[in-house]
């Protein structure tokens, strides 16, 4: 599946439903949190959706888990499986 192409410059509002349609055919991702500092932390992640959400599999002890408890702010990078291209 490919998407839109996007031009340099032009910013556009997201298409939820086709997002998520990305996400559910693709799943690998990077996921930014914030650190206690502010900082950002980028953690790869495999990605899917569920029931209309995009979801993550995480193990609790990590931080990025406790990233998100303090700080549910994150942001989402959903690439395809050949990393250029659509994302």
């Amino acid at each position: 599946m490919t998407g839109p192409v996007i031009r340099p410059g032009r910013l556009r509002r997201m298409d939820l439903q086709l997002a998520l349609d990305f996400a559910a055919a693709h799943h690998r991702a990077v996921l930014a949190t914030h650190r206690i500092d502010g900082r950002p932390q980028l953690s790869p992640v495999n990605s899917g959706v569920l029931e209309g959400a995009i979801v993550i599999s995480s193990r609790s002890h990590l931080a990025k888990v406790a990233n998100l408890r303090r700080n549910p702010e994150a942001s989402l990078l959903v690439m395809n499986d050949g990393f250029y291209g659509s994302w």
